[in-house]
């Protein structure tokens, strides 16, 4: 995950503050399923979303709401 996001850091300029944040969102939601998936741990999506929310406020970007992870998929 740290990879992905070095280099989206790196583009964050060109594409944009709106594609840096949802693809950012993107990113953290897929790991955290995935490491959840591989933990047999059941994941809410609440407790996703202040994931999500958390990595995307370090990184300077603003939080992305409740709707997103159900448009995501999630």
């Amino acid at each position: 995950m740290d990879e992905k996001i070095s280099y989206l850091e790196a583009v964050r300029e060109d594409i944009g503050e709106k594609a840096f944040k949802f693809s950012l969102a993107k990113i953290v939601v897929n790991n955290y399923i995935e490491v959840m998936k591989s933990r047999n741990m059941k994941l809410s999506r609440s407790l996703v979303l202040s994931k999500v929310n958390l990595i995307l406020t370090t990184h300077g970007s603003e939080k992305v709401s409740y709707g997103y992870l159900r448009n995501v998929g999630y």
